[in-house]
């Protein structure tokens, strides 16, 4: 994900597309969630949000560093809902 490449509530639509069980995995710079308005304290929460109800479980949450050339990223992975 980068800067506007969708709203925080598009992450429903990853949960609708994906199969039961499935995985959506989500690569960002780290910076993109202190740095962007649109995700800035909004992203995770909205992440958790989905988490708690039950429409997806947290597989992990990893940094990577110097993920795109010095900047570190992080990668998200969820499993949808049987």
């Amino acid at each position: 994900m980068g800067e506007s490449h969708m709203p925080v509530q598009g992450l429903n639509e990853f949960i609708r597309v994906a199969k039961p069980g499935g995985l959506v995995i989500i690569l960002m710079g780290t910076k993109l969630l202190v740095e962007v308005a649109a995700y800035k304290d909004k992203l995770e929460p909205h992440m958790e949000h989905l988490e708690q109800q039950g429409l997806w479980r947290k597989e992990g949450r990893k940094v990577v560093p110097k993920f795109a050339f010095s900047d570190d990223g992080v990668v998200f992975i969820y499993r949808v809902a049987s």
